[in-house]
């Protein structure tokens, strides 16, 4: 009876882990995106999908310093993503975006992009 005491708060850890892994919401979703633009001018965003050879760009004109856009869906695979800054140079970010997955990709002041991913619940 000792034993089960002294063990008992690690075994209901480990039930509420299998409990929390195995009752995930997300069924096979399509992960998703957004730009955080935390530089001090606008910039412009392209979005290149490339789904069995068949390449969709979606554009983002004048995404204004401290503003995110809107998370938008996409095929699981590699997604790429032209930032291009005020002064016309250009920063590519490409990701393999896997299902149930949120991706936040944040362009510094510097004109450095961070890409922080987040599993969907």
């Amino acid at each position: 009876m000792k034993l089960l005491k002294r063990f008992y708060p690690f075994l209901l850890i480990l039930i509420s882990s299998f409990y929390f892994i195995s009752c995930s919401d997300c069924k096979d979703e399509n992960p998703r995106a957004r730009v955080t633009n935390m530089s001090e001018k606008e910039v412009a965003v392209s979005i290149v999908t490339s789904n069995n050879a068949i390449e969709t760009v979606d554009s983002l004109n004048e995404l204004e310093p401290g503003k995110s856009s809107k998370f938008k869906s996409y095929d699981s695979g590699v997604v790429t993503f032209i930032i291009t800054l005020q002064n016309r140079s250009e920063i590519t970010e490409s990701i393999d975006m896997d299902f149930c997955s949120e991706y936040e990709i944040i362009v510094n002041e510097d004109g450095s992009i961070i890409t922080i991913s987040n599993g969907l619940e």
